[in-house]
């Protein structure tokens, strides 16, 4: 049992950690000239869909049994690996924002 709350007590605050940069890069979008804006803009909303796909397999391994959790983790660990290339990029193409 430690495992699995252990694990999902950390891919939680990764979801917190990650819902506060959103935040935080929605509001610079603002800030941005017009002409990268939209992309920008755009970039964000494929992040937070993605972030919702991840909330959603770690809300599954929330409610899954002791023994099937780790089964659903590899879909979890997928997802999260989308999520940070994600950023990855944004922060790249956006890096003088």
């Amino acid at each position: 049992m430690a495992a699995k709350a252990d694990y999902t007590r950390k891919m939680h605050a990764m979801l917190e950690e990650w819902n506060h940069e959103i935040r935080v890069m929605t509001e610079k979008a603002d800030w941005i000239a017009a002409d990268l804006r939209e992309q920008y803009q755009f970039d964000l909303e494929v992040l937070k869909v993605k972030l919702a796909h991840g909330r959603e397999k770690l809300q599954q391994i929330d409610e899954a049994g002791e023994e099937a959790w780790e089964d659903l983790r590899a879909g979890l660990e997928v997802a999260w690996a989308a999520i940070v290339e994600c950023f990855d990029s944004i922060r790249s193409r956006f890096r003088q924002i």
